[in-house]
């Protein structure tokens, strides 16, 4: 079993999500419009925030002790294939 908490976060275009696995092996999904400024400064670090129950928005995440925080980006843009 993990011994903290663990993260995995795909940055689009359109959403951020995240995939979090908490010390005792449970998964909790996030998915958060990537760009929504009258809400968060960063989509990836609300979520990790609402995970953990953090509600205070100036809480350093940088500080907390975790074992991965994986994070991809969309790279490509989907073309239809028919044109």
């Amino acid at each position: 079993m993990a011994t903290g908490w663990q993260f995995w976060i795909d940055r689009g275009g359109t959403f951020t999500d995240v995939v979090a696995r908490a010390p005792d092996g449970a998964i909790t999904t996030k998915k958060l419009l990537s760009e929504n400024p009258e809400r968060y400064d960063d989509a990836a670090l609300q979520a990790i925030r609402e995970v953990l129950g953090v509600r205070n928005s100036s809480c350093n995440l940088s500080a907390a002790p975790k074992k991965w925080l994986l994070s991809g980006a969309l790279l490509a843009n989907l073309v239809p294939m028919n044109e």
